[in-house]
């Protein structure tokens, strides 16, 4: 399985994926997903994942339709408020969760949370239902000592010939 990424995660922790005997626990069904083609459901709609790692999949690929436009009821210019709207049923507290997790506001575009920053890394561990991610690597701010050392031997020897020159 591909790791979920960090806006699945987040999905995951709003619905209660991580609560012992909620629906999307009992289900391997972190996003809440309803009728999933091909997997059993619930009397409500709530689809039944085989395992975890299955819900995870089902629930990166919604995610991967709607970055790509794909999607029926939602797009990448919503933001997570108005995705929350609909996913939820109306209940604002879903929104709030999602961006609390991420660390940002509900009025964020889920565009820009659907593409994975390049170099992020997660990792699920299905015996124990959790999801760790770790941030992409921050490129260095300045330039190394090597980089110093040629740029001045660069300019002492233009300095050099433009002397000599003159």
């Amino acid at each position: 399985m591909s790791a979920p990424s960090q806006f699945a995660a987040a999905i995951a922790a709003a619905e209660g994926f991580n609560t012992p005997g909620s629906i999307p626990a009992t289900h391997n069904n972190p996003g809440d997903l309803v009728n999933w083609p091909g997997v059993p459901a619930d009397a409500n709609g709530y689809s039944i994942f085989a395992t975890a790692a299955d819900g995870w999949n089902a629930l990166q690929e919604q995610l991967d339709l709607i970055l790509n436009g794909g999607s029926a009821y939602y797009n990448p210019e919503m933001s997570i408020a108005q995705m929350g709207s609909i996913w939820s049923g109306g209940d604002p507290n879903w929104a709030l969760n999602v961006a609390a997790y991420l660390g940002t506001t509900t009025n964020v575009m889920i565009g820009g949370l659907l593409a994975a920053p390049s170099g992020a890394t997660s990792t699920f561990t299905p015996s124990t239902s959790t999801l760790t991610t770790t941030a992409p690597p921050t490129p260095s701010a300045g330039i190394s000592l090597g980089q110093v050392v040629l740029y001045v031997g660069i300019g002492l020897g233009i300095l050099f010939v433009m002397d000599w020159v003159l």
